[in-house]
This record gives C-alpha cells, structure tokens and sequence, in this order.
C-alpha cells in the first residue's frame, strides 16, 4: 500500500469564467455555432444551472437554451468550434485552486456524470483529452479514479473522497458519505 496524494491547492485563479458554468459547458455546451454558445439540457436541470448563467432558451425546442455573452471568451480559451472528441479543460482551470478545480469536477459530473444507487460514480465521455483531465482532477481533489474502455468512448470511475461531487439536487442527493477514507492505493505485483 502506498498513500494517495493529499489535495493539492495553487491557490485561486483569476479565472475567466466561473468554474462550475465552465464545467457545465464542457459537458452540454456547443461551441460550434457562429458567434453563439449552445447549451442542451431538460427543464428541470435548466432552473439550477440558471443560477449561473441567464440561459435563453431557442424558440421551438424543450431543451436547447443560448448561453449569450460567452463566445469570445470561449473562443480566447481555444474552445471555438471542438466538439465532444475535441474538448478539453483550459490549464487555467486545470491549475485552478481546490474549490476552481472541485467546481469544474462538479459542472462536468452534473452534466456527464451518473451516481447508481449504490452510490458509484462514473463520468463518461468520448475525449480521451477530458477522460484523462477529469481523472486528474478527481484525483487532485482527493479522490481515487480509474478509467475503464466502452464499446464507444470511455468511462471514469470516481471514488468520492471528502468533497460532494455534484451540486445538481437529484444526483447530490444518492451520493453517500464515504465510509472509508481514499488515502491509500495498492500496488500488486
């Protein structure tokens, strides 16, 4: 057994745009429209995410809203026109504080993320790029993740260590407390 590394803290950033909308877009957000960021997600999961941005939604659809106002800052962060296979976390965000670093974990699991009734969490994408950075950011705040392949894309197992890994209500609410602690990891032969 060797101990897993303590949370690591480089204290805050000035960061463009709040870590946890930034978490969200990378999940849900489309940066590939002209001159516009699209985001895609149900009602119900909209009214939160309205607290961090005034989302409007695009006439005639359930479930596609604009996030007016961020285009130039998305295209400053080199975002412009990546797609799921293409996305990736800016370094700024990556070398972030704790808290900017467990907010943009936060925006990503609540979009991409999933929590079983047993409490397991896993995020999946088909970004190699965002497999490895959400396993590094995992890992940088404490917790313990491994990722597994899918027959398209992958899968990141996430073992929740102090902090709640989700803000969205309905997710945060079947996570469970870890009855032990992350901070050691085995070596086998």
């Amino acid at each position: 057994k060797i101990p897993v590394v303590s949370v690591v803290d480089t204290g805050a950033k000035d960061l463009p745009i709040d870590p946890y909308l930034m978490g969200l877009l990378l999940g849900d957000g489309s940066f590939r429209a002209t001159r516009m960021v699209r985001f895609t997600s149900c009602s119900e999961d909209m009214e939160y995410y309205k607290k961090y941005w005034a989302f409007e939604k695009v006439k005639d659809s359930d479930c596609d809203y604009y996030a007016k106002g961020l285009y130039s800052i998305i295209k400053s962060l080199g975002l412009y026109m990546k797609n799921s296979h293409t996305k990736f976390v800016p370094d700024i965000y990556m070398m972030g504080s704790h808290s900017q670093r467990l907010a943009v974990l936060q925006g990503l699991l609540d979009t991409d993320g999933s929590v079983c009734k047993s409490g397991h969490i896993e995020y999946c994408t088909v970004s190699e790029t965002l497999r490895d950075q959400v396993i590094e950011l995992a890992q940088s705040v404490g917790c313990k993740a491994k990722w597994s392949a899918r027959k398209v894309g992958y899968r990141v197992h996430i073992r929740q260590g102090e902090w709640p890994l989700f803000r969205l209500p309905r997710k945060l609410e079947r996570c469970f407390k870890p009855t032990s602690t992350c901070d050691e990891r085995l070596i086998y032969k």
